[in-house]
């Protein structure tokens, strides 16, 4: 479910009391899924508001996206990272791109930054806050988690530490040539 590459700076522990986070999640939206069959097998984001109410509409897809988010989180990373000259058609380095994913990052006590692809325009690095809708039209390409279950058990207070060791090995090429990530 996740990278090796993640074991470059999050402990085994770590990542795996993440993954039971996850499952937590998980389990909450099957909840939701069981007492409305009608929504099994649909796209949560796409379904009509008649396959369930409304009240219990908001709290689903807040389940699924931070499923998902995890997700993609979980599979945003590369162990031996590799130059990426596509990047450069929009920043002048990797550098460049990931300071920008760092500076937008540390603005943020929570939630997720995250990258979109472009499709042949610059990547898109947002939060979350500011994408409420995420994964209606379109599912973003590299996630990085902010929420402290992600980094506290192995960085505790120092915040900024996760945030350059997990963007330093963000898998920029995935923005160029994985588009199936969900």
């Amino acid at each position: 479910m996740f990278s090796d590459a993640m074991l470059r700076f999050l402990s085994r522990d770590s990542i795996l009391a993440h993954i039971d986070y996850m499952k937590e999640l998980s389990l909450k939206y099957s909840i939701i899924e069981k007492s409305y069959p009608a929504l099994a097998g649909k796209d949560i984001f796409k379904a009509k508001g008649s396959v369930i109410p409304r009240s219990v509409r908001g709290e689903a897809e807040e389940l699924m996206r931070a499923i998902l988010s995890h997700k993609i989180y979980f599979n945003s990373f590369a162990e031996n990272l590799a130059p990426c000259p596509e990047i450069r058609k929009f920043y002048p380095s990797e550098d460049s791109f990931c300071y920008e994913v760092l500076s937008l990052a540390r603005a943020f006590n929570g939630g997720f930054i995250y990258v979109f692809s472009g499709g042949g325009n610059s990547p898109r690095i947002l939060h979350s806050s500011n994408i409420p809708r995420v994964f209606e039209r379109e599912a973003p390409t590299l996630a990085l988690d902010l929420s402290e279950h992600a980094y506290f058990a192995d960085y505790g207070f120092e915040r900024d530490k996760y945030l350059r060791a997990a963007v330093a090995r963000l898998d920029i090429k995935k923005l160029f040539y994985d588009k199936d990530l969900t």
